[in-house]
């Protein structure tokens, strides 16, 4: 419980600009008895950005159905807190997922011999119509033709 506190207030202070991150700090290592738990916490909620994290998290496991509210417990955040910090970077938990799974899709076409029914849901589509109806407005493409114009297994890659 403390390292959820303390790594809500670290990602806080990060981010606010306060001129008493320095109390701040202070008073968090108050909560601490042992000095690796204090740099462990530091390092985790310092040293990446926001987007970083959260892409990090998404890809632990892209075939999951994240929500929101999943992604900002494995970060020890609140669901406003990550929406807010997401918001400043002028991004929004939906694009960043679509980014991630759609990266992955195009992945996976050009280095695998899987299928699209495979693919869909290594990514986390339920229906593999609306997979490929997203991919396509993503990449103005189908994944069938896009696997064939880019697939290394095919040996189309430059």
């Amino acid at each position: 419980m403390q390292l959820n506190i303390v790594s809500n207030i670290i990602t806080d202070i990060k981010y606010s600009g306060n001129n008493k991150k320095t109390f701040k700090i202070l008073y968090l290592l108050s909560f601490f008895d042992d000095y690796n738990d204090i740099v462990n916490v530091i390092l985790s909620a310092s040293s990446k950005s926001i987007v970083d994290r959260v892409i990090k998290v998404i890809e632990l496991d892209i075939s999951k159905n994240w929500k929101l509210g999943d992604v900002s417990s494995s970060m020890f955040m609140s669901d406003s807190c990550l929406r807010k910090q997401l918001n400043k970077e002028n991004l929004t938990f939906k694009k960043i997922m679509l980014d991630i799974k759609m990266k992955h899709a195009s992945l996976f076409l050009r280095t695998t011999d899987k299928n699209i029914d495979e693919i869909s849901c290594l990514v986390g589509f339920n229906s593999t119509s609306y997979f490929i109806k997203v991919f396509k407005e993503y990449y103005n493409t189908t994944p069938k033709k896009y696997n064939g114009v880019y697939s290394i297994t095919q040996g189309t890659l430059p």
